[in-house]
């Protein structure tokens, strides 16, 4: 690496921890439902009593998150605060590995302003401020892609093997990663080497697989049931499926919460009726199958219901109806910065496409494999946000495109 791109790794990495580290001192503790569930397992852990919630055996998170959290409890005692500057740490790394990626996608400029982009954009500050698996999500990601344009463009064993296992890593930390190798099958449409290209792509979902494998293993002997990552799935398209909840509004964080947390208590109860007398595992598998009714009895009903996921996904920012209600100005300056990067985005893919569009095809599937997916099952706007990185990057892009045609030059 040259000295002066070490000079802007460093620059970029101080910067981002500067402002998510003042983030997490100085602005108010912000609280998520989920906590509660990853705190009581890394607790657990800790404890020597496994993965589990009050002594009951779960599988209903996956297991990265929780174990980040123990390590950190077991270093600096059970400190939110710890947790919050270790993910301001994860999250200015990010910052430099985002650096590296528009830098490899586009070019050395696109890579700079990317980076210094994502230390600034606030979606991406506040996640260090929350104890939630999004910061991890977003590191692991980022590393995966990184390992996957490398891949693809150099054609090395090596690095898809790489991006496997942190593929299954994120998947580890967030299940909805499972199937993107076989999304990626797609891309090889687009090869030129399409044998060879299949032949990389299953080394990478073997690697993959192997990741994964120790925890589904753990699943089934725990539960009897083949579980691949978490027991949520028919929970996920139930929610996403069920017509008066809206794509929801809202999601229960467990059972005997669940009146409570849907809009409409009538919600609830119809969330209580499908599970009740079941285990968590026989559940799970009733609401798939009622996920399912609920499509088949009203396809017409389901894809108007897509459409609303989709609007809550991309134009709904994270934290903007709870976290940010008693910040009425802050809320409409983020909305305004997030719609200008949303729209200079749009214009990033629609140019950066035109030339070698095969080097932006790896962040383009992430945005669209993401998009895909939480469309059809299940959407709230938290869940976009480890795709943020990737808007950045097309956003930064246009902006500079767009100031090129204007006849401004930007070093």
């Amino acid at each position: 690496m040259k000295m002066s791109n070490k000079k802007e790794v460093c620059l970029i990495f101080i910067l981002a921890l500067a402002v998510r580290a003042a983030f997490v001192l100085f602005f108010p503790s912000l609280f998520a439902a989920d906590t509660g569930q990853y705190d009581d397992i890394a607790c657990s852990l800790l404890k020597g009593d496994g993965f589990s919630i009050s002594g009951i055996p779960t599988a209903g998170r996956p297991p990265l998150y929780p174990l980040f959290l123990a390590g950190v409890y077991s270093l600096f005692g059970q400190s939110h605060l710890a947790v919050k500057l270790v993910q301001a740490i994860l999250g200015a790394i990010s910052c430099i590995i985002v650096y590296l990626i528009a830098k490899e996608s586009f070019n050395h400029k696109v890579g700079l302003w990317s980076g210094i982009a994502m230390t600034l954009y606030p979606p991406l500050i506040s996640t260090a401020g929350f104890v939630l698996s999004e910061e991890l999500t977003i590191i692991l990601l980022a590393i995966s892609t990184l390992f996957l344009i490398r891949a693809i463009k150099r054609e090395a064993v090596s690095y898809y093997i790489l991006t496997g296992i942190f593929l299954g890593l994120t998947t580890l930390c967030r299940s909805i990663t499972l199937l993107f190798p076989i999304f990626l099958y797609l891309t090889l449409l687009f090869s030129s080497s399409k044998r060879r290209g299949f032949v990389l792509i299953s080394m990478l979902l073997v690697s993959m697989i192997l990741t994964v494998a120790p925890w589904t293993i753990r699943n089934y002997i725990k539960f009897n049931a083949f579980i691949p990552c978490q027991t949520d799935r028919g929970v996920n398209i139930w929610v996403g499926t069920h017509l008066p909840l809206d794509g929801p509004g809202g999601m229960p964080y467990g059972v005997g919460s669940a009146q409570d947390e849907y809009k409409y208590s009538r919600d609830g109860e119809a969330f209580l009726k499908v599970s009740r007398g079941l285990s968590p595992i026989e559940a799970d598998k009733a609401y798939y199958r009622e996920g399912i009714k609920n499509i088949l009895n009203n396809p017409s009903g389901y894809l108007l219901l897509c459409v609303e996921k989709f609007k809550r996904y991309w134009f709904w920012i994270p934290g903007g109806v709870e976290v940010l209600k008693p910040y009425p100005k802050i809320k409409l300056g983020i909305y305004i910065v997030y719609y200008f990067v949303l729209l200079l985005a749009v214009f990033g893919v629609w140019t950066g496409l035109k030339k070698d569009w095969r080097d932006k095809l790896p962040i383009l599937a992430i945005i669209l494999y993401f998009t895909i997916t939480h469309t059809l099952i299940f959407a709230v706007p938290r869940f976009h946000i480890p795709v943020m990185p990737y808007d950045l990057i097309f956003a930064v892009a246009g902006f500079l495109k767009f100031l090129q045609t204007l006849g401004v030059r930007c070093k």
